[in-house]
């Protein structure tokens, strides 16, 4: 992958620390990058949904002199490749065109990417089939509800796309209680573990996607955590602010 981006030495037995710029909204962009390498943090992701591609790409040359590994995840959410207009469906590909060239222009480590909830899943995957190139490390990771979520959906966007797993601790959570995966949380896992090299975590109600702090909700993070390789990024994604981000990173350390 092309880029010209410092990298970190980082041993192979370390548990790699991230977490999401979305957590940290309160803070302008830049300031962001500032607090998460002052306070230790091994992996930055870039949610597009949050921070616009623009916005993100007039700091590139800040991105590539980071001392960190840097993630991009996509903003799926603006994305439509189903049942929409032929400019609807233009706009959605030439946006994951656009990700994909800032990924490679930063050498950014992973491109975290989704399925639109709604519409039909195998449409869905023939065009992302298309746009998504082997030569990035694309990653999936589940939904919560809709496309995506069932432990059957996710082998067949697995196997489909040829690609690894971003296992979503908080939405997989949902899933369970909303029906989509019949296992439970050590079921799943073992059963998806080769596949999974990537994690983000977050707390929730089990209904309800609310990204809180880890702890104050009944996500069984030690259940999951004991099934996966430690070794994979574990990325922090809270919705609330830096207080939140703090403490989910004192807890996960205890874990781990």
């Amino acid at each position: 992958m092309e880029g010209n981006r410092k990298e970190k030495k980082i041993s192979g037995e370390e548990t790699l620390i991230g977490v999401s710029t979305s957590s940290l909204r309160e803070f302008p962009l830049e300031k962001r990058f500032e607090i998460i390498q002052r306070d230790g943090f091994q992996i930055v992701e870039i949610n597009l949904n949050y921070d616009p591609l623009d916005t993100v790409k007039s700091l590139k040359e800040i991105l590539k002199e980071l001392e960190i590994k840097v993630a991009v995840h996509s903003a799926h959410d603006k994305m439509d490749f189903d049942d929409c207009s032929p400019e609807t469906f233009r706009r959605s590909v030439d946006s994951i065109e656009e990700e994909i060239s800032f990924v490679e222009e930063i050498g950014a480590e992973y491109y975290v990417f989704h399925v639109t909830k709604n519409g039909d899943l195998e449409n869905i995957l023939s065009v992302l089939k298309e746009l998504i190139p082997k030569r990035i490390n694309a990653i999936y990771e589940n939904s919560g509800v809709g496309n995506g979520a069932s432990e059957r959906e996710i082998q067949r966007i697995l196997e489909y796309l040829d690609v690894p797993f971003n296992l979503d601790f908080g939405h997989l959570w949902r899933a369970i209680n909303n029906g989509f995966v019949s296992l439970d949380v050590s079921e799943f896992v073992k059963k998806f573990k080769k596949k999974i090299v990537y994690a983000h975590l977050h707390d929730n109600d089990g209904i309800h996607d609310n990204h809180w702090a880890l702890g104050k909700g009944t996500v069984p993070f030690a259940r999951i955590l004991e099934n996966i390789d430690k070794k994979i990024p574990l990325v922090i994604e809270t919705r609330g602010s830096y207080r939140d981000v703090k403490a989910s990173k004192e807890i996960l350390k205890k874990w781990i």
